[in-house]
């Protein structure tokens, strides 16, 4: 269970990274209440692989420009 959830948090600081530009901007993010999660932070709601496709989702959405 502790190793999945440190590949999800990889995996999703890897796409914050991406989305940003930076590790630091990246980790701000994904430490911070998000509106489009209904005020939740990114790695709290990432504990599940749904809550984890749900922060991906919303990462995408960040990347194009969609705002939520």
């Amino acid at each position: 269970a502790v190793s999945d959830r440190v590949v999800r948090y990889a995996r999703l600081l890897a796409f914050a990274v991406k989305v940003f530009g930076n590790q630091e901007d990246a980790k701000q993010w994904l430490k911070a209440p998000q509106f489009g999660l209904g005020g939740a932070v990114p790695l709290d709601y990432a504990k599940t692989e749904i809550g984890a496709r749900e922060v991906e989702k919303l990462l995408g959405r960040t990347q194009y420009g969609v705002y939520s």
